[in-house]
């Protein structure tokens, strides 16, 4: 049986303890159906502590002007995009400049272009004790890029040893 207030309004307190339940149950199954889906957007990174040297000098590769970081005519450097005329083309004056700039002695870098061509490969072969081993998502010019004005986007696979 209702029972009335004051004002002669029903009230209920089942009713709007129910209410508040189901929404809390609504929105709680939303969360355990749509957060696997958000999950997958973000960049989940797991560096270990011994493979933080190898991942700051391969940083300062990719991230220094005074490596193959592109720095436009402006000045302006930009990180991760990687300047492809700074190389020669030659392998071990490659190796050599990589290794002035960043102290990496053992190392083999990749990079394979958006349909999954090797654009440009330097270092040393990769033995089977790689001591680090990544993947970065980089941006990268080269003589075609004062022609069209585009950047390149690839994916540029790091192996280090020691």
């Amino acid at each position: 049986m209702l029972d009335k207030n004051r004002r002669g309004m029903e009230k209920n307190e089942v009713t709007i303890f129910s209410l508040i339940g189901t929404v809390f149950l609504l929105l709680l199954a939303m969360n355990w159906l749509f957060a696997p889906m958000i999950d997958g957007y973000y960049v989940i990174t797991d560096t270990k502590v011994s493979d933080l040297r190898y991942e700051v000098r391969t940083m300062r590769v990719l991230n220094s002007k005074d490596c193959l970081a592109f720095e436009d005519e402006v000045g302006r450097v930009h990180p991760a995009t990687l300047n492809l005329s700074k190389l020669s083309g030659d392998n071990e004056a490659d190796v050599n400049y990589i290794h002035r700039c960043s102290s990496l002695s053992d190392f083999n870098f990749k990079l394979i272009d958006s349909i999954g061509n090797q654009v440009y490969s330097f270092g040393s072969n990769i033995p089977e004790e790689v001591v680090f081993s990544k993947v970065f998502l980089v941006s990268y010019v080269d003589e075609d890029y004062i022609a069209d004005g585009d950047m390149k986007l690839g994916l540029l696979e790091v192996n280090i040893w020691s």
